[in-house]
């Protein structure tokens, strides 16, 4: 997932109306659906974008941005905190299903960057 291509706090988004310059602080994450991205913004605007999550992922800021399954890497500024049913809460009640295999690298990697999680016990209703 690392990549040295990251050097911006910004990125580029093609879309069919034209191009988007977004402030990585603005993304709360990113949905790979098949060939295209979603990407869900704090104003809670979501734009569709016909490349790949792994092309978004490469220009992704390495100690803001994780990878919590194959189909999601979420801006870790928005997490809001963890349900017991393997789900990660962001901003905006927008909920993701953590991958089990990832789930402990992703905890670790939160406690080295000093973000502080909330769980709490909920039904599942994840993106």
């Amino acid at each position: 997932m690392r990549s040295s291509s990251y050097n911006s706090q910004q990125l580029a988004v093609s879309v069919t109306e034209g191009k988007y310059l977004l402030q990585q602080e603005d993304i709360i994450c990113l949905q790979a659906c098949s060939n295209y991205t979603r990407i869900y913004l704090n104003d809670k605007r979501c734009i569709v974008s016909a490349k790949t999550l792994k092309q978004y992922e490469r220009y992704l800021s390495p100690l803001q941005f994780y990878r919590v399954r194959s189909s999601h890497v979420v801006n870790t500024r928005y997490i809001k905190g963890l349900a017991d049913n393997n789900e990660m809460v962001l901003s905006q009640q927008i909920r993701i299903r953590i991958a089990k295999r990832r789930r402990t690298a992703l905890l670790k990697w939160l406690a080295e960057q000093g973000v502080r999680l909330h769980f709490s016990s909920t039904a599942p209703s994840a993106l």
